[in-house]
């Protein structure tokens, strides 16, 4: 009882939720004060000896629902209350709020969970419900002993995530620099509905196939952009369509633009991906076809110099009219390689190149040119979170440029992820195209 008479009141509110949660036969871990991370040592800096004698022990081992052993540890700090959701019995999931920077229009976790259930044909659980301090919201539900559930990232769809075994929540009560979280609606967990289990343990199904067998057949960098975009609408996950068939939209309108592909085939690509899992009315889909498109092609008005056509001209082909053009062959896309380990470092990385494109020893962000051929990317470096250092953050140090040059003297330049990606094809499919060798000059007699 001293103990408890020294103990703040912060602390003792805090040991009230921890008991709360122990009482309904939930396990509890003590997170760090004002944060979300566990309390305690990671393994890596484990001492090996007191509770970690014999190995080290994770939060969901330690998790406990010994109230002496509660009161104990909260007598020392205000820890956060967390919720090993595994041994608890526990499947709670998580509806995240959205980015400040996220697109305007996007649906957070709420929309997505709401969407879910009227596919479903069924109305949002009443069940135990806590409010984040971000303002998302924590739905828990009962899991049957007999099916382990482990916690997933957007497997419903995006902005919704799970937390089962090997995972674990911020209780009610807890507070961090974005508020406290607050209890909702205050009954017990219901038990996972089926739909939903049958959602988290089913195998994704397939794609739906939007594309017509003409644009199967075409080869070209235009062609491959337009499948790519078209299999990326068709397998979006609940959540990110919209904003998928706005980006592809915008990316196709640049093609529009230099006169590589037809508006209307695009469109109707387009409209068919975007009806294969359809969530909207088609009538709002291809208004976001419609904005993206002419979005894009306003802000890429005209062909650009040096463009390409489907299939793309090179000086050989145009140097003659009367010289037959190369006959087009289909783009080997294994060709194209991802930098990972060195785009995490921040330095130049080449992809593989045929005989005819020899590897270019450009250092730096120095360009190929036609005398030095090749491919060029430069991947700026990903930062860590700047408050444990442990985790990759998505923003990029800087914006990812490329840069290519053939021996024929066809070159190109590309600006940002969208742009980027658009000019690793159009090198792949040019590889293909091209002979390699410079254009050749018309010839001149002497003069008598």
């Amino acid at each position: 009882m001293s103990t408890l008479a020294s103990t703040d009141l912060t602390r003792l509110g805090l040991l009230a939720w921890a008991t709360q949660a122990a009482q309904r036969g939930w396990h509890v871990i003590p997170l760090r004060p004002g944060d979300k991370r566990p309390a305690g040592h990671a393994e890596k800096r484990c001492p090996g000896t007191g509770r970690c004698a014999d190995g080290h022990k994770t939060p969901e081992q330690r998790a406990t629902t010994d109230t002496d052993l509660l009161i104990a540890a909260w007598a020392q700090r205000p820890y956060n209350v967390g919720i090993a959701t595994g041994p608890s019995g526990l499947l709670v999931v998580d509806l995240d709020t959205l980015k400040p920077n996220a697109q305007e229009g996007s649906p957070d976790g709420v929309a997505n969970f709401q969407a879910l259930c009227e596919r479903a044909g069924q109305a949002v659980p009443d069940t135990y419900r806590v409010r984040t301090a971000r303002g998302g919201e924590h739905l828990y539900f009962t899991q049957s002993p007999s099916v382990r559930l482990h916690s997933t990232v957007g497997r419903l769809a995006k902005k919704i995530d799970t937390r089962g075994w090997g995972g674990y929540v911020v209780a009610a009560g807890s507070t961090t620099p974005d508020g406290t979280y607050t209890v909702l609606d205050d009954r017990d967990p219901v038990p996972l509905p089926e739909w939903l289990r049958q959602a988290l343990t089913s195998k994704p199904k397939q794609p739906h196939n939007a594309m017509a067998t003409s644009m199967k057949c075409r080869s070209g960098y235009a062609a491959a952009a337009l499948r790519g975009e078209v299999h990326n609408v068709a397998t979006a996950a609940d959540g990110t369509r919209n904003t998928t068939l706005l980006r592809a939209a915008r990316a196709l309108g640049r093609l529009i633009a230099s006169g590589d592909l037809d508006r209307g085939e695009v469109e109707q690509a387009l409209s068919r991906a975007a009806a294969g899992n359809a969530t909207q009315s088609q009538r709002y889909y291809d208004d976001v076809i419609q904005r993206g498109l002419d979005w894009s092609i306003a802000h890429n008005p005209g062909r650009r110099e040096g463009g390409m056509t489907n299939p793309p001209p090179t000086k050989s082909q145009t140097g003659s009219p009367d010289r037959p053009h190369a006959a087009p062959q289909p783009v080997d896309r294994t060709a194209v390689g991802e930098p990972k380990g060195a785009a995490r470092k921040g330095v130049v990385s080449a992809l593989p190149r045929s005989k005819r494109f020899p590897a270019d020893d450009a250092r730096g962000t120095e360009n190929p040119t036609p005398d030095r051929p090749g491919l060029r990317i430069y991947a700026p470096p990903v930062y860590r979170h700047h408050w444990d250092g442990a985790r990759w953050s998505k923003r990029p140090g800087d914006t990812p440029t490329a840069a290519y040059a053939c021996p024929c003297g066809q070159t190109g330049t590309a600006t940002g992820p969208d742009a980027l990606a658009a000019l690793v094809t159009e090198y792949a499919a040019h590889k293909h195209f091209c002979t390699g060798a410079p254009a050749a000059l018309p010839e001149r007699r002497t003069a008598a």
